[in-house]
């Protein structure tokens, strides 16, 4: 029994709590480091061409719908992270204050 609510009716967080943009993006590089906890990284210098096979090959496996109900049956649930996304947060968080470098630390439970 659903609650009758689309996804476009429930506000995101950061339109209800106020935040800064470098707080936001602390926040969204802890939730991407998180969602990607079971990582498979590749050697430095691999061939793009490799790279890209296995980023392929990965996508295509954990949206296959019967992967999806066995994964689910598990209680399980894979979902294929970007690491393009991930790259783009880091990248943002180099710049990250002191206050939100503290803020990350506590949102990954590293504090």
């Amino acid at each position: 029994m659903g609650t009758g609510l689309r996804s476009e009716d429930v506000p995101h967080m950061f339109e209800i709590i106020d935040s800064t943009e470098e707080q936001q993006n602390a926040f969204l590089l802890a939730q991407s480091l998180e969602s990607m906890a079971r990582m498979f990284v590749m050697a430095p210098n691999t061939p793009e061409e490799i790279v890209l096979t296995w980023q392929r090959v990965f996508r295509e496996i954990v949206e296959d719908p019967e992967f999806i109900a066995k994964a689910e049956l598990a209680e399980r649930p894979v979902k294929y992270g970007d690491p393009a996304i991930l790259v783009e947060n880091i990248r943002k968080a180099q710049n990250f204050s002191p206050e939100a470098r503290e803020l990350f630390a506590g949102l990954y439970g590293a504090q």
